[in-house]
């Protein structure tokens, strides 16, 4: 069971344009569901009104199962104007906690002259309430839809809200995602799209157990470029790519002809992704001597498998060339 813990950050008011939401709602004119790819999240986006009547509820699944980073949004708009007081509550069943976001009209001096209103949203873990903002009237009083975006990756919590752009309301620690969303109103609402999209957590293949198992195959191969690789020097455009760390690698020939990659130690970015023994990457032979096609797993676990990165070997230094990042690093044999 991961342990969730409670420390409440409160932002500064940060508004930052809606773009994926105004961009799905240009693309999808009709009410529809679609599976979603947005930047590097993987997913669902249902834009179809939904009602939903007061003691009702309305469920869809989020399931957080091998997941780096969730996403959950939501827009709810009341059935009748001023009539908002509606909560999303997102389950965690790993970790056995509930999450309860409310969204309320609050009435102040109500039969005075300074007669205010405002939207307030609240945040409570298990019942215990840990965040709280006051939208004013940055939020809409009337009908019209508001927006909730909950963030999680592992971590933290981060929620925002808004009507055409969203604003950061605050942040707390938590450690875990959530399984599956409930939204249910204290009065009738309209559900006017969801949304669940995730970030799924790399696989990069273990090859070998340990360094020992390691050293043990490299002591049976009789090629000449096998051997320990070690970081030499790097020529980096850094607006387009950023070294990953100063890798120590193992190369040993694989059954296609060429030679894979195994990770020994170096990772600066993103380290606790790298076990000794792990795919780093491998390169395939091509027509031109000591030149090869390289396929890359970068420092946060991804693919860089577009035809573009090569290899070139030139006794005891080797290249690794990245042209659409602008990036070259050298390695040396050391061993």
């Amino acid at each position: 069971m991961r342990p969730a813990k409670y420390k409440l950050y409160m932002s500064d008011r940060i508004t930052s344009i809606y773009s994926g939401l105004l961009l799905l709602l240009a693309l999808l004119s009709s009410p529809m569901a679609v599976n979603a790819y947005v930047g590097d999240y993987d997913g669902f986006v249902e834009i179809k009104p939904v009602s939903v009547k007061s003691g009702d509820i309305f469920s869809f699944d989020c399931t957080g199962d091998d997941v780096e980073r969730q996403r959950i949004e939501v827009g709810i708009s009341p059935a009748s104007l001023g009539k908002t007081d509606w909560n999303l509550t997102l389950n965690d069943t790993v970790c056995n906690h509930v999450i309860c976001i409310n969204t309320k009209r609050i009435e102040r001096n109500k039969f005075d002259f300074d007669h205010d209103e405002s939207i307030v949203i609240t945040l409570s873990v298990d019942g215990e309430e840990l965040l709280k903002k006051d939208f004013g009237k940055r939020l809409p009083i009337s009908k019209s839809p508001i927006y909730l975006r909950v963030q999680l990756d592992g971590k933290e919590l981060i929620l925002s809200a808004g009507g055409s752009t969203l604003e950061i309301a605050g942040k707390i620690d938590y450690e875990g995602f959530t399984d599956y969303a409930v939204i249910s109103g204290k009065h009738d609402i309209t559900i006017t799209r969801h949304s669940s999209l995730f970030v799924p957590k790399p696989i990069i293949p273990q090859i070998y157990d340990d360094e020992t198992s390691v050293r043990a195959a490299l002591s049976g191969c009789t090629d000449s470029r096998c051997g320990i690789w070690d970081f030499f020097d790097e020529d980096v455009e850094t607006r387009t790519a950023l070294k990953g760390g100063r890798y120590r690698f193992a190369m040993l020939p694989s059954n296609d002809g060429g030679y894979d990659l195994i990770y020994l130690s170096g990772a600066e970015i993103e380290p606790f992704r790298w076990n000794v023994g792990a795919l780093k990457g491998h390169i395939s032979p091509t027509p031109f001597a000591d030149t090869f096609t390289l396929y890359w797993i970068d420092s946060t676990g991804k693919e860089i498998n577009d035809g573009t990165p090569y290899a070139e070997i030139d006794g005891a230094l080797m290249s690794l060339v990245f042209p659409l990042q602008k990036a070259k690093f050298r390695f040396v044999k050391s061993e």
